[in-house]
C-alpha cells in the first residue's frame, strides 16, 4: 500500500507544475505515413503535447564529440515537465525558442510527481 494516492501525487504534481514550469514546451514526434500500398511515404513531424515545462543546466554534463573530424561539444539539459507526459526518446521538444532532442528518460516510478527527460540541442 503506497503513502499517498494517486489524487494526492496529481496534487503535488499541480503544485510543483504551479511553482516551477513557468515556460512552454511543444513536444513532436515523427509518425510514419502510409502510402497505401504496404509501404510508407515517409516520416511525418506531428505535434504531440503542449506543455509547461523547464529548462535547465545539468552540471558537469558536457562532452566533447567527433563528428565528420570535427570536434563539437555537446550539451546536455534537463527538461522537467508535468507528471504522466507522453515523451520518448528522439521526440523533438522546442522551449524558449530552441528545439531540442530528447535523449534521455528519467526513471519513471509510482510516486512520480514531474517528468524529466534528458535533451541536447538538435543540430
Amino acid at each position: 500500500m503506497s503513502i499517498f494516492s494517486d489524487s494526492d501525487l496529481q496534487d503535488f504534481g499541480d503544485l510543483a507544475v504551479s511553482l516551477a514550469l513557468k515556460d512552454t514546451a511543444t513536444i513532436k514526434r515523427y509518425t510514419r505515413v502510409d502510402d497505401g500500398q504496404g509501404g510508407h511515404a515517409g516520416d511525418t513531424l506531428t505535434t504531440v503535447a503542449t506543455v509547461p515545462c523547464m529548462v535547465s543546466d545539468i552540471p558537469t554534463k558536457t562532452y566533447q564529440i567527433t563528428l565528420a573530424q570535427r570536434t563539437t561539444e555537446l550539451v546536455i539539459k534537463r527538461i522537467s515537465l508535468p507528471r504522466l507526459t507522453d515523451v520518448r526518446i528522439d521526440d523533438l521538444i522546442t522551449a524558449q525558442s530552441i528545439t531540442y532532442k530528447v535523449i534521455g528518460l528519467g526513471t519513471i516510478t509510482s510516486y512520480e510527481v514531474l517528468r524529466h527527460v534528458s535533451v541536447t540541442v538538435e543540430a
